[in-house]
């Protein structure tokens, strides 16, 4: 699968003849770089790939030179969710259940582990400083600087905090009303829903 990094003003035809890396409408492309299922991150000026299978390519946004490729290491499962980023960190949620936390650059240099304790196959939502990671059975809401915090959305539509109570006592409070009705979503939505509810579509 390769990747493409299309110009704003492209118009018209755009194929890459034979032998072709770029033109007028292509800035850069790469045969057999492209992921399959998560999207591309672009941050920073630079654009951080992750592959199924857990290999992680960093390039250039300009020019599309690669910085750097390497291998996250997962465990028997590979990534569907698509990477994040937020404050010079990348996270990397993947279905073994683990959480990647990577400092954005021009190296792959995994900084820690997360560990969930269940599959992780949606992408995070990021709002106000939280971490909204769908996982098989739960809600986690992930406050910044709290690592080991979790605020877990059970089945059964009762809240469950883990960790320090502070930590997500105003998250709670701003969106009590939010909370339990999220409970009674469907599973695939609660994704879409979280980026509509509580970012507003911006």
């Amino acid at each position: 699968r390769p990747i493409f990094a299309i110009r704003r003003t492209a118009r018209g035809e755009i194929t890459l003849q034979a032998g072709q890396s770029k033109n007028a409408n292509v800035a850069w492309s790469h045969r057999k770089r492209g992921p399959y299922m998560p999207t591309p991150l672009l941050y920073g000026g630079k654009v951080y790939v992750l592959g199924n299978g857990g290999i992680f390519t960093i390039y250039e946004l300009g020019s599309g030179k690669e910085f750097s490729r390497g291998r996250i290491p997962h465990r028997a499962f590979g990534f569907s969710a698509s990477p994040v980023a937020t404050n010079g960190r990348i996270y990397l949620p993947g279905e073994d259940g683990l959480v990647f936390e990577l400092e954005a650059g021009k190296e792959n240099k995994l900084i820690a582990v997360h560990e969930m304790g269940e599959p992780l196959m949606a992408t995070p939502a990021l709002s106000e400083g939280i971490m909204y990671l769908r996982g098989k059975s739960h809600l986690f809401a992930l406050d910044e600087g709290s690592n080991d915090s979790k605020l877990k959305l059970s089945n059964d539509s009762r809240l469950r905090i883990e960790g320090k109570k502070d930590t997500f006592e105003r998250v709670i409070l701003k969106h009590r009303e939010k909370f339990f009705l999220l409970a009674r979503v469907v599973p695939w939505a609660l994704a879409l829903w979280l980026v509509h509810s509580l970012n507003g579509m911006d």
